[in-house]
């Protein structure tokens, strides 16, 4: 008895990790459909917001704000590359871009 349930909570689980990881890959796939190449310009727009203001800035700030170009950087070069990219990751670099703190 402690045997089957225990390879049905097994069961169980795999299904949820299975319907989970299924979920994420749809929303990948969805950025990639159509808007993918607005996200691009969106984090281009960013990289170049982030490079004016390094530019303006001494210090440590001006190393938080290159640091920060270097991460839209990737997510652009990903993108580009056809790499899989999580739409939340894109939101959350821009909402860090903006504020200029990682």
């Amino acid at each position: 008895m402690k045997t089957t349930k225990t390879l049905l909570l097994t069961i169980f689980a795999v299904s949820a990790t299975a319907q989970m990881a299924a979920g994420e890959s749809h929303a990948i796939s969805d950025l990639k459909a159509g808007q993918q190449r607005q996200a691009v310009a969106r984090l281009k727009a960013a990289e170049e917001n982030l490079a004016r203001r390094a530019d303006q800035t001494k210090g440590g700030a001006r190393q938080v704000l290159l640091l920060e170009q270097q991460r839209v950087n990737g997510l652009i070069e990903d993108l580009e590359r056809g790499k899989p990219v999580a739409p939340d990751e894109i939101d959350r670099a821009l909402q860090r871009a903006e504020q200029g703190t990682p």
